[in-house]
Order: C-alpha cells, then structure tokens, then sequence
C-alpha cells in the first residue's frame, strides 16, 4: 500500500511533462526519406535495369514489370521512412544519395536493388500524448523501485534499532 501510494503520487502531469522534456523536446528528429526500389536476384538483372534506366527507362514502369517484390505494383514506391527502418546496405546507399537521384547495385540478403531517392523531409518529432503512457509507466517503475528501497532501508533501520519488535523471527536470525 505504501508502496502504490508513493507511484500515484509520484506520476502527475507535471512530472510526466518533465520527463517528455528531457527525453524528447531536445532531440532533433531524424530525417525521413521517400524512395523505390527495383529487386531482382541476380547481379546480371540489376546491371541490365541500371542500364535501361540509364539510357532513360521508365523507373516505375521498370519496377512493374520486373521488380520480385510486392513493391513491384506500385512502381516500386516504399512510401516514407525513417533511419533504421532498411536493412543495414539499402539505407547506407540511400542516405548516401541526393533527391532525385537512381543508385547503382545494391546487394542486400533479399538480392539486388536499384533506389530511386524521391524525396527527404525532416521527421516529426513524438509528441506528448503519443508517449504520455509510456513515460508514465517509467515513470512508475523507477518512483516504485525507489519506494521500496527507501521503505526497505527503513525497516531495517528500525529492525536493527529493535531486534526484538520482530519477536521469534529475531531469534531465528539471530538478533
């Protein structure tokens, strides 16, 4: 009980709005990028779509047409997204890339890509209501955790100043 009232009372909308302010209202959000792809399985295939793209081909009509995954009906088009959201080699060339620009090969684990970089927008950054529940549920476990060691450091304070309010469970310790 002790130990309930201490986190209700810790996890107010105050706290909670401190708590946004240091991990979030300082972090700059990370750019955003749009782009398409073309996948194909072998080295021999992307060359020869680079090449076509190169002599001036059709990106999205290119990627309806022999791209291997379900992207292919869209021209491609994988939409908005942020860092960390493409495998390790695929961001590596894009971020690398400028608007408007079509990459090389890329090899990832799915095969071979082409990118087309069709835009860059700076992120939004998380607002208060979109982690309100999860600041207070840190919020909560770390004034929780601090209750009870500082309720667990008090009883045993008071156990070592009275060994015998434990009465027999004292001697069975041996205070």
């Amino acid at each position: 009980k002790v130990l309930q009232t201490a986190v209700e009372e810790a996890v107010t909308e105050e706290a909670l709005k401190k708590a946004y302010d240091a991990k979030y209202a300082a972090v700059e959000p990370a750019k955003e990028f749009h782009a398409a792809h073309i996948l194909v399985a072998t080295e021999d295939e992307i060359k020869a779509i680079k090449a076509d793209l190169d002599a001036g081909g059709d990106f999205a009509a290119i990627a309806r047409e022999k791209s291997t995954d379900g992207s292919a009906q869209g021209g491609g088009d994988l939409g908005w997204f942020g860092l960390g959201m493409m495998v390790k080699p695929f961001e590596d060339a894009l971020f690398a890339m400028q608007d408007g620009q079509v990459s090389g090969p890329v090899k990832t684990d799915f095969g071979y890509h082409v990118l087309q970089l069709r835009g860059i927008r700076p992120g939004h950054g998380k607002s208060f209501e979109e982690v309100r529940d999860e600041l207070a549920r840190e919020q909560a476990e770390a004034d929780g955790e601090r209750a009870y060691n500082d309720l667990a450091g008090r009883l045993v304070n008071e156990v070592l100043k009275n060994p015998t309010a434990l009465g027999p469970a004292a001697k069975a310790v041996g205070l």
